[in-house]
Formats: C-alpha cells, structure tokens, sequence
C-alpha cells in the first residue's frame, strides 16, 4: 500500500529568524473523511426527511444526537435542517477547539525523510498526547511511526 502526501513548504517573516512548516495532506485519509461525511449526511437528509411535523420528539433526538447535532441548526419553527457553515466548521465542533488552538497542537506533527546506502526511510515524528486526543475525537487515526520504506 502506498501513501501519498501532498507537501508544501510555508515560510513566515523574513530573514534568519523566519519559521518554516511543511504542510502535509494525507491523500487516503482526506478521501476517506470525504466519503464519510457525505455518507453522514446523506444519512441525516434521509432523517430529516422522515419527520413530519407531529414528531417533535424524532426531530428533539436528533438535535441532541451525538453523531448528528454539530451539523444541525434549528429555523424559526423549531424544525432542525443541516445547516451548511457548521459542516464546514465540523472540526472546531468537535473538539471544542479553535482553529487556532488546532493548528497549535497539530503544527508540530511532522515526517521526516531518511535517504542513507541507497535506501530511503519516512518516519513520522513524535505525536503529543493532546494531538493524538484531537486525532481521536476527529476520528482520524494516528500515523505509524514508520511511513515508508523503499
């Protein structure tokens, strides 16, 4: 199996104090939460299509569901509807956490490519606790220590 990761390298400010990042993308994980929230979300407009309006408490249980309420707001009658900014700020609904907050933790998640006697290693670095917290709660898992070997 091969992973791929798309990588950009990011400078901010000038001269020799100026920070670099590399800002990696896993390619299958990003795929694979795309098909998960679409299939999310097909699943809550086939909900939210079953209710009529003599089951406040149907539309009550989804409000207040776990897997489906960061993603619903609520019109003027009180009827929920996915509310498509919320879709978009699904991460920070989450984790409870800023963007901010979550570039913080998760900047310094970093690989690092070994190339020694014609072989070439990508080890992911050390991941803190309060990242892999994050990773849990977004439902992404944790890289393995060992990347790629070729």
């Amino acid at each position: 199996m091969a992973l791929w990761f798309i990588a950009r390298l990011l400078g901010r400010g000038d001269g020799e104090r100026r920070r670099r990042y590399i800002l990696c993308l896993n390619g299958e994980e990003a795929e694979r939460q795309k098909w998960r929230r679409a299939a999310l979300l097909e699943t809550l407009e086939a909900e939210l299509a079953a209710l009529k309006a003599d089951h406040p408490k149907r539309a009550c249980r989804l409000l207040s569901s776990r897997r489906f309420a960061p993603y619903l707001s609520q019109d003027e009658n009180g009827r929920p509807y996915i509310d498509r900014d919320k879709v978009k700020r699904a991460a920070e609904s989450t984790t409870a956490l800023t963007w901010r907050q979550l570039h913080d933790l998760l900047a310094p998640i970093k690989a690092v490519r070994y190339t020694a006697e014609g072989r070439t290693i990508v080890q992911a670095g050390k991941i803190r606790p309060e990242a892999k917290g994050v990773l849990r709660k977004l439902a992404i898992s944790t890289p393995k220590t060992i990347l790629d070997v070729a």
